[in-house]
């Protein structure tokens, strides 16, 4: 995240139209409600280990995750055992400085970023370990990577084209996108921070703001498909300061800060948002989960009472990562599913 100038608290009311893109809808059917049961837990964290909780989880088929404890940004393979949900640690090379972001390619190999030293690592899973499968380069402000038919995504809020593509083999194939918002360079990066997620049953790569309401979907080849901007995301304004700096704003009546994007049902999209209220730190007031239509970005509905930080596992599973307790905890997803098209 670049660096802010704080201090400035200004209300804001952000408007909450809706901006659709190519191949968007007005109107679409709600969807039935997500229900979800539990499977199996890991406990949240006690008072002497207080600061640790589990992020950027990385699915392989059948099921298997990796995740990354935090802020140590250790590596751990979480298993279902019985009614417990088992954290083991795995040991990664020293060549790993900083491990940023995890996901998984086509081949099943673990890609692990590392923008200190600008390399994706590829590693395939061997027992209760590691084996090293290459590695290969990315240009410098890499904070996010997804992977998909072949190809991994690496996403750069800070350049122009945000997305860098690269082959099987990592070698560099085109990039594609727009940054967020206007104005300065500084101001176009901190809107641009996000997430970027591979949405592989739709062939999607999906971008989304962190501070704000803002999706854009895109084809494989980088065509924009959609643009949208959530209905009730209340986002947190940033400022042009002068003499190269920013200010992000607290509004006082509360904000909306990304938590995760995922495809829980064939054919939608799952965005979570946690409401803030100023001097309250990173404790959310309420998750908000809407679901949206991935042909079309079109809203299909909100639900307020589903854990945060939700990501799909395959079949009818999926897992939550609390950041705010460090618990995790598998679900299954018990509600009416849609038909896969």
């Amino acid at each position: 995240m670049p660096k802010v100038c704080l201090g400035l608290v200004l209300t804001a009311a952000l408007s909450a139209a809706v901006s659709p893109g190519p191949g968007s809808q007005a109107q679409a059917a709600p969807q039935p409600p997500i229900t979800l049961v539990r499977i199996a837990a890991l406990p949240g964290r006690s008072p002497a280990d207080a600061s640790r909780y589990l992020d950027h989880p990385a699915v392989q088929a059948g099921g298997h995750v990796f995740a990354l404890r935090m802020p140590d940004r250790r590596l751990v393979r979480l298993e279902v055992r019985g009614g417990t949900l088992t954290a083991a640690e795995v040991p990664l090379p020293a060549s790993v400085y900083v491990p940023l972001a995890l996901a998984v390619d086509h081949g099943g190999r673990l890609l692990v970023l590392d923008p200190s030293v600008r390399r994706v690592f590829r590693f395939t899973p061997a027992g209760t370990g590691l084996r090293d499968a290459g590695s290969f380069p990315v240009e410098d402000g890499a904070d996010g990577i997804c992977a998909m038919s072949g190809r991994v995504y690496v996403y750069r809020p800070g350049a122009e084209h945000p997305v860098t593509v690269y082959s099987d083999a990592g070698a560099p194939a085109g990039s594609f996108g727009q940054q967020f918002g206007a104005g300065s360079a500084r101001r176009r990066e901190a809107l641009s921070q996000g997430q970027i997620f591979c949405s592989v049953a739709e062939r999607q790569v999906i971008v989304a703001t962190s501070l704000s309401g803002d999706l854009r979907s895109y084809g494989e080849s980088g065509r924009l498909l959609w643009s949208r901007r959530l209905s009730g995301v209340q986002a947190q304004p940033v400022l042009d300061a002068g003499e190269g700096r920013i200010s992000i704003v607290s509004p006082r009546d509360g904000s909306h800060v990304l938590l995760s994007v995922t495809s829980i049902r064939p054919g939608s999209l799952l965005v979570q948002h946690g409401f803030r209220l100023p001097g309250q730190g990173s404790a959310n007031r309420r998750v908000e989960s809407r679901t949206i239509a991935s042909g079309s970005g079109a809203e299909l509905g909100r639900q307020d009472d589903l854990p945060g930080w939700l990501t799909a596992l395959g079949g009818d599973r999926a897992i939550s990562l609390d950041q705010a307790t460090g618990a995790a905890t598998v679900w299954r997803v018990a509600g009416p599913r849609r038909q896969p098209r």
